[in-house]
């Protein structure tokens, strides 16, 4: 007999445990969990999928919405917060319930139709939760606990770091977040690297061990016909390691160069399918500086779900759930992102190199207004 376990979460974002699941067990329900959760977020969606047993071609019987959902009602999820072991009963971030729901996702190797479980109801940064999984047909429950976490503040985020702003710098305004402008570019110096630096000033006890930092460029695509897309691509600084941090030290800092930052603009726009049909120019606007946290729970899940490059390709299961008696993942994530407006001659350096000036990046120039790109 074949043992198939499908996997139905997706790995979103980002203490070693040990797993002796016993695979060839008589069958047991082990539910599939998908449960990271953001404050941040209006909505908070958890996956819940069933493991089965078959003799028969697994890819089929995965296509059968029965065989990978609970039946309506068949589950109840309940968050509780918990703050200096006392259960938190009023509030933000006291009892949470989540809801039966049902989406549509996208072509793949499992059934369209996905039953997930969603709540509308704001989570706490502080504390630590519990979730509960109750099967109502058999009354089996199954808990996690993870510890909530707050995102960084917004004096966190330096994006004029050491080697230097090129810009005047300008006091900070709490009610304009577009200023300083963004400008990463040096006619005198295109290759001169510039600086970022994440400071880790999270309101919450319990601060990230993961800062994952990505920078977020918005364009128009300008078409014939005076019409415009607005688009976006990223360019991924890095993920920061609070292990890896001197001592003493509580803040990141990274370095890049314009030509990075292009690079990373191009192959976005080639993984878009962009093309040049009808579009008179591209033109960033804006830019979005955004950063991910979380703690290990998260970290450890994402290292055992990454691919094996190993001869052996036998993984243990990753399981955050008490006794291990259900798979996956529970932990809470936090998001900050801030915006910014984007300097002239730093939007106008992607019209003049490659790969970004193939698809049509434009420059400006007082007097001259927009001027076509052109390739080295």
């Amino acid at each position: 007999m074949r043992i198939v376990i499908i996997l139905l979460f997706t790995i979103a974002l980002l203490a070693s445990c040990k797993n002796d699941l016993n695979l060839n067990a008589p069958y047991k329900d082990i539910p599939n969990v998908y449960a990271v959760l953001c404050p941040q977020n209006n909505v908070n969606v958890i996956r819940i999928n069933k493991t089965f047993l078959t003799t028969t071609n697994a890819y089929s019987i995965a296509k059968n919405q029965d065989t990978v959902n609970y039946a309506p009602g068949e589950l109840s999820i309940t968050l509780n917060r918990f703050v200096n072991g006392t259960q938190v009963n009023a509030g933000v971030g006291q009892t949470v319930t989540f809801k039966d729901s049902v989406v549509q996702t996208s072509q793949g190797a499992y059934s369209t139709t996905q039953r997930v479980y969603v709540t509308y109801e704001k989570l706490s940064t502080n504390g630590v939760y519990i979730l509960t999984i109750k099967n109502n047909v058999t009354q089996k429950v199954f808990t996690a606990q993870t510890n909530a976490i707050d995102s960084i503040q917004p004096t966190s985020v330096q994006p004029w770091a050491a080697p230097y702003y090129p810009a005047p710098q300008m006091a900070y305004d709490p009610n304009d977040p577009s200023y300083p402008f963004l400008n990463y570019y040096s006619s005198t110096n295109p290759a001169r690297p510039y600086g970022l630096a994440i400071y880790r000033n999270e309101s919450s006890s319990v601060k990230a061990d993961l800062y994952q930092v990505t920078m977020r460029y918005y364009f128009w695509d300008s078409l014939t016909g005076n019409t415009k897309i607005s688009r976006s691509a990223d360019f991924n600084i890095g993920n920061f390691y609070a292990k890896d941090l001197p001592l003493y030290q509580n803040y990141f800092s990274a370095r890049f160069t314009n030509q990075q930052i292009a690079n990373a603009l191009g192959t976005a726009c080639q993984a878009q399918n962009l093309n040049n049909t009808n579009v008179l120019g591209r033109w960033i606007y804006k830019g979005q500086i955004i950063v991910n946290t979380c703690t290990q729970n998260y970290i450890d899940y994402l290292a055992y779900s990454a691919p094996s490059f190993n001869i052996n390709q036998q993984k243990p299961i990753y399981s955050n759930f008490d006794n291990q008696d259900a798979l996956g993942i529970f932990s809470v994530v936090s998001r900050f992102s801030i915006y910014k407006s984007v300097d002239y001659a730093f939007a106008s350096s992607f019209s003049s190199q490659y790969p970004t000036c193939q698809f049509k990046f434009v420059s400006y120039s007082v007097g001259n207004g927009f001027q076509p790109s052109y390739c080295p």
